[in-house]
């Protein structure tokens, strides 16, 4: 069983041990002397041009030609799109997933409590093994006392946050196609030309720094409206399914542990889960604020167009 794998493992996993610094003194120094013995060379180097220069000499400053210029050019709108497309899914929409799945699998935790209760059991069972305790002759300390609670809660809910975030992956992948890069980079193309369409498939660079706002708005709120429906479907279809598994893998994975650790002391592992249950907007309005938190300071409004512009430029 996948969950009770992640736990056992992470259970018998070795603490790392911290690797000793590497001292760099050496290393330092003569890096030091390097560079003075390089500066020393560049500095004679340079007195020497000084000299030999001829002061009828005039210097030509090329111009740098990663130096995108200042009048009209044309730019092909599949480029333009592929690296727009790739900005949002590497800057933006792969934090965007990971948050989402960081807040999902927090909130099953709240969903989900693990205590140690005491057997549930008949009278006349109960007093056969306080019969049976008596008779021996040595105290038979709890075998939970034996164990660090806290430390069994940590492995098994890192075991539900590694286990909900895998099912999360799949889940995403399947309800967010329009946020794919084909998807995102068809829709970047059909807006970019809407606005700023030229001749044989090419933008307008002016246009595009011009109707940067518009351009802005329109992506930004294409990728909101999917999230939004994306989350949605999270909530609604996803997320009900997805805790009911989790809480029937941990019924096992319980179970397994009370059987390993029972030595007749009356108490077990119980769980208790909470179903998951929509609320309105109370998914959505935890997941969307990622969004703003991605865009934040990244210069989409003005800059991010000019900037992508000149590196499409064919």
């Amino acid at each position: 069983m996948k969950l009770t794998s992640i736990i056992l493992l992470l259970l018998n996993t070795a603490l790392l041990v911290k690797c000793l610094p590497i001292t760099s003194s050496i290393i330092t120094a003569a890096s030091s002397t390097t560079t003075f013995t390089t500066s020393a060379v560049s500095h004679t180097s340079i007195i020497a041009n000084q000299v030999d220069e001829s002061p009828n000499n005039t210097t030509t400053i090329e111009q740098d030609p990663n130096t995108c210029p200042k009048t009209d050019f044309l730019i092909p709108v599949e480029r333009f799109a592929q690296l727009v497309s790739t900005h949002w899914q590497f800057d933006h929409l792969d934090s965007i997933k990971s948050g989402t799945y960081k807040t999902i699998s927090e909130q099953f935790q709240k969903h989900i409590s693990v205590s140690i209760q005491q057997k549930k059991g008949k009278p006349a069972e109960q007093q056969q093994a306080m019969n049976s305790n008596r008779q021996k002759t040595f105290r038979i300390i709890s075998s939970w006392e034996m164990m660090d609670l806290e430390i069994l809660h940590a492995q098994i809910f890192g075991a539900i946050q590694a286990h909900t975030e895998g099912s999360l992956h799949l889940a995403w992948d399947r309800l967010a196609d329009k946020l794919g890069q084909p998807a995102f980079e068809a829709y970047i193309r059909s807006t970019a030309l809407r606005y700023c369409g030229k001749q044989d498939m090419l933008l307008s660079s002016t246009c595009l720094k011009q109707s940067a706002a518009q351009l802005s708005f329109a992506l930004d709120g294409y990728i909101q409206q999917n999230l939004i429906q994306v989350f949605n479907a999270l909530d609604s279809d996803i997320l009900p399914q997805l805790l009911a598994n989790t809480s029937k893998d941990l019924t096992d994975v319980l179970a397994y542990f009370n059987r390993l650790f029972s030595l007749g002391d009356n108490q077990q592992l119980e769980l208790e889960v909470t179903p998951w249950t929509q609320q309105t907007d109370s998914l959505k309005s935890k997941l969307l604020p990622l969004l703003d938190k991605s865009i934040l300071n990244d210069g989409h409004l003005f800059d991010f167009f000019s900037d992508y512009a000149c590196l499409s430029r064919a």
